[in-house]
């Protein structure tokens, strides 16, 4: 349990510090929270990517880097007094007058965390690509690298000893690069802390990807009544309760796409250059989340262009040009 504590002190903690430096004043604590959860999931598994592709990967060096980064924003922020904004927006919430939505929201998160009592006995069902990348992710956990000298087939029986599976055909040839690779290395980031933790990662987007949905149904709907039924109704699907219990890349590449999203519209409504660099970011990440991803670049680069040709609100050009930027530039750093 001490684990699982440390793990969410972690992400909190780097989620706190990134999100101080990036929000500006005007920003409500829902935009504010879904970027805390979002960048402290996403920064430290940043670190982790960028050492094991030098080949240099250990959870103390992880922690090294980790510690000099979050020194140094905590300081930046402490100067520049950007941790107020943050402070001041959890302040500053209606809570008298948002009693029933903050109800409708306990209700939601006691509903998330019985039903994932315990997601692993789906993820023995399941077997395939859910204990693939368990397997894999492990083999970081052990290695410097995220290459694979090593069969897998023979780990199975250690970590899933009472399963029968099919021959395994993802290392046929060694060394392989296991890509896509990022949902890998959040598995990897969390079993640095408790193996069973990599089962709820899952489960930790689905909650952002609520978040997400939460932000841009604020920019979709006028009542309030619909605002809140909606993302609650997305989160009731069949297909989104199955993806929130396996650790797999649909709902990361869910999350991140809906959080890019919500990010860029939060960007423009607050006029913060700094998310629209975010936004861009995120969605370059869906790349290495699932292959066929790739797609979503067509109507994301095309919406970007047609919004600065067509567009005469230059607020919004100004932040499109900053996201289309910050994708570009992003995606080929992650894909280099």
């Amino acid at each position: 349990m001490i684990d699982v504590f440390f793990y969410f002190v972690f992400i909190l903690l780097t989620g706190i510090v990134v999100a101080a430096n990036i929000v500006n004043q005007k920003q409500k604590m829902l935009d504010n929270s879904l970027i805390v959860l979002l960048t402290g999931m996403v920064v430290p598994a940043m670190i982790l990517y960028i050492l094991a592709v030098l080949r240099v990967y250990s959870f103390k060096n992880l922690l090294v880097v980790w510690s000099v980064i979050i020194v140094v924003l905590s300081c930046n922020a402490y100067n520049t007094g950007t941790f107020h904004y943050i402070v001041n927006s959890i302040k500053k919430y209606p809570y008298r007058e948002r009693f029933h939505f903050i109800v409708i929201q306990l209700v939601v998160v006691v509903a998330f965390v019985v039903y994932f009592n315990k997601p692993f006995e789906m993820i023995e069902s399941t077997v395939a690509d859910s204990t693939n990348y368990i397997i894999q992710a492990s083999y970081l956990t052990k290695h410097v690298s995220l290459y694979y000298d090593d069969e897998q087939s023979a780990q199975y029986k250690e970590f899933f000893p009472d399963a029968q599976y099919k021959k395994n055909s993802t290392t046929t040839v060694a060394p392989t690069f296991p890509f896509p690779p990022f949902n890998k290395i959040l598995l990897s980031l969390a079993m640095e802390f408790s193996f069973k933790l990599s089962f709820y990662v899952s489960l930790i987007f689905s909650i952002i990807a609520y978040l997400a949905l939460n932000v841009l149904s604020g920019f979709c709907f006028k009542s309030q009544t619909v605002r809140t039924a909606t993302p609650i109704i997305a989160i009731s699907l069949p297909i989104f309760i199955i993806y929130s219990a396996l650790p797999m890349a649909e709902m990361i590449m869910l999350a991140t796409t809906l959080s890019s999203l919500a990010i860029a519209y939060v960007s423009y409504k607050y006029d913060n250059v700094k998310l629209s660099i975010l936004a861009g970011l995120i969605f370059s990440m869906v790349f290495t989340i699932r292959m066929e991803a790739i797609l979503y670049y067509i109507p994301w680069i095309g919406m970007c262009f047609a919004t600065i040709l067509i567009s005469e609100d230059k607020k919004l050009v100004t932040c499109v040009k900053s996201i289309l930027l910050s994708t570009s530039i992003f995606s080929i750093l992650l894909w280099y």
